[in-house]
């Protein structure tokens, strides 16, 4: 199933948005803290544990494939989601092993 915006949106109105099985993020290489980098590496257990995963538990979050999102000054891409968009819940699978570079998009997400 592919849904636009407009399909999505609908979704959220009715309050049938999907529990996503599988998240898959990609990190902004420039906003990761200095102390998840080191020696040329990237700490991406500690990006998970400490960023992404308090985030999520904080409250209920909806996303959907090519999203951009900040959490604090650390940016990220939802590379992959099962199904297409849906809610992140305790039952989600979540992935961040790979990192991108800062776009044109996230630069208008950042001054938002």
């Amino acid at each position: 199933m592919n849904l636009n915006q407009s399909s999505f949106n609908h979704l959220i109105t009715l309050g049938a948005v999907p529990e996503l099985k599988q998240l898959v993020l990609s990190v902004c290489h420039e906003t990761i803290p200095p102390e998840m980098k080191f020696a040329g590496h990237i700490d991406y257990y500690n990006i998970m544990n400490n960023i992404a995963i308090p985030f999520f538990e904080k409250e209920t979050r909806i996303l959907k494939e090519n999203n951009f999102f900040s959490i604090d000054k650390t940016f990220f891409k939802v590379i992959s989601a099962t199904p297409c968009a849906g809610r992140v819940t305790n039952n989600t699978a979540i992935y961040c092993s790979r990192y991108h570079h800062l776009s044109c998009l996230e630069l208008l997400v950042k001054h938002d």
